[in-house]
């Protein structure tokens, strides 16, 4: 059984698809044109990526430093360690870190750190000094107490002597 008007029904839905096709392509074409894709802006983008990715990679540097350079503090001061070695070698991390590379904020900030570092190594230099005339004055007085000691013992046996009567 087919349908009196077969011609005109599929004359329509040929119609509609044309007419559904033709609007698909005109939004299509409209949308690329209004949004086409943005070189300009991508070729900004990705050079801003690869400087932070070099910034990044350079901070990664500067915190492994950092953390060298707090095990060499905490080893700094230690008995069984040559402090000039140490300090050589604090020092050297401190060059580093004024060295690094990023940019310009970044560098100032690094500096800025080595500075402290720099202070800290200073402080710690003058704290060993001072902890190591403070042992030798610790031990000084030890031994002016032991001679005291021995001198009131003394003055004790001569009073003795002299407060014996005589025969």
């Amino acid at each position: 059984m087919k349908p009196k008007n077969e011609k005109e029904i599929n004359n329509a839905f040929f119609q509609f698809l044309l007419m559904f096709l033709v609007t698909v392509f005109i939004v299509v074409i409209t949308v690329f044109i209004d949004y086409s894709f943005p070189w300009k802006d991508y070729k900004t983008l990705n050079k801003e990526y690869y400087d932070l990715k070099a910034q990044s990679k350079g901070s990664g540097n500067v915190s492994a430093v950092i953390d060298s350079l707090n095990v060499w503090f905490t080893v700094y001061g230690k008995p069984g360690r040559v402090q000039s070695a140490v300090e050589a070698d604090i020092a050297e991390h401190i060059t580093r870190l004024k060295n690094a590379s990023g940019d310009s904020s970044s560098i100032k900030f690094y500096k800025k750190i080595a500075l402290a570092y720099s202070t800290l190594l200073e402080a710690k230099k003058n704290e060993l000094s001072i902890t190591n005339q403070f042992n030798a004055l610790s031990i000084e007085n030890n031994k002016c107490k032991s001679d005291l000691d021995k001198a009131k013992s003394d003055l004790e046996k001569y009073q003795l002597i002299l407060s014996a009567p005589r025969n």
